[in-house]
């Protein structure tokens, strides 16, 4: 199977339990049948799109949107490949800023399926067709832009996990 990305919002009150410390991270983890129907299922490009907006970021964070896949609120339970990872509604808003900001053409220019391929980045895909490759990522980091605008506008939070 691999590894999958998933991002699912999570509403304000469940923020505002999680950031008092009466709720923990792993609540705000939908069970595995309801995690594509309340969030975006990113298959296993989490990875490309983490290198692609923290701006070839391998395992690291930028600071920046690089937190999106590996910054966070840590969750105690591992959901396959570790825990899940919260971001509160302030978070949320910083990351819909910097998207904002950041449209695909712009990304585009950081896409390189070679320098990809040369860090590792998973998954092993770089030597196919790089048009093909960019519209499949691309179709992955849309529903997630949308899926952070729409978190922030409701002053939500989001929680990513890889299983």
């Amino acid at each position: 199977m691999g590894m999958i990305g998933y991002a699912v919002p999570v509403d304000p009150e469940m923020c505002d339990a999680i950031d008092s410390g009466h709720r923990e991270v792993d609540d705000a983890v939908p069970s595995y049948d309801d995690a594509d129907t309340d969030g975006v299922c990113v298959e296993k490009l989490w990875h490309a799109m983490h290198f692609v907006l923290s701006d070839g970021c391998v395992w690291e964070s930028d600071g920046k949107l690089g937190e999106l896949w590996m910054g966070g609120r840590v969750g105690v339970e591992d959901r396959g490949y570790g825990p899940a990872r919260y971001h509160g509604p302030a978070q949320v808003a910083g990351f819909a800023r910097l998207l904002a900001a950041l449209p695909n053409e712009a990304l585009r220019g950081r896409f390189d399926p070679k320098l990809l391929g040369d860090s590792d980045v998973y998954p092993n895909i770089w030597d196919e067709d790089a048009g093909d490759l960019w519209d499949e990522l691309v179709g992955y980091l849309d529903p997630v832009r949308t899926l952070i605008r729409e978190a922030a506008d409701r002053r939500g939070g989001i929680v990513v996990w890889i299983c």
